[in-house]
Order: C-alpha cells, then sequence, then structure tokens
C-alpha cells in the first residue's frame, strides 16, 4: 500500500451576499461566515493531524483586500477580515 501523503490545502472558496451592515439578513450574514471562515476553519482542523504526523505542508488560505478596507456588503467583509485575522 502506498503511504499517502498531503501537501498543500489552499482554501480559496468564498461568496459574496448580504447587504450593508444595517440591511443584511441574519441568513445572509450566518451564509458569508460559513463559507469564508467556519469551511475553511473545519478543513484545517481535519488536516491538522496529517500535516503534523508528516512534520510539513502549507495551508494558503486567499483573503481578500475587501477584509482590510471594507465594502458594502457587510457580511462579506467581516468574514474575509476574520480569515486573514
Amino acid at each position: 500500500m502506498h503511504n499517502k501523503t498531503l501537501h498543500i490545502i489552499v482554501n480559496l472558496a468564498g461568496t459574496s451576499c448580504g447587504d450593508t451592515i444595517s440591511n443584511v439578513s441574519d441568513e445572509d450574514w450566518r451564509y458569508s461566515f460559513d463559507i469564508n471562515v467556519t469551511a475553511p476553519m473545519q478543513l484545517i482542523r481535519w488536516a491538522s493531524p496529517y500535516l503534523k504526523r508528516q512534520n510539513k505542508g502549507r495551508i494558503i488560505n486567499v483573503g481578500s483586500p475587501v477584509g482590510i478596507i471594507g465594502a458594502r456588503k457587510a457580511s462579506y467583509a467581516a468574514s474575509k477580515a476574520a480569515l486573514i485575522c
């Protein structure tokens, strides 16, 4: 049987929905955070034991400048800021 290794994880998925902070629905807010923050965290948590066992590997989280400078779509901006942090 071949040894299976994990070399790299790229969290690139993202969604932009909702509106300004005063108009964004709770549903859009949760959806943005589920896709942009929670899914990458879950993937990293799943992969961590493999990367630790190998003592090597890379994790790349793709954020957005919007996470730093803000944008009209509040849920997207906030969730990308959370991913950056």
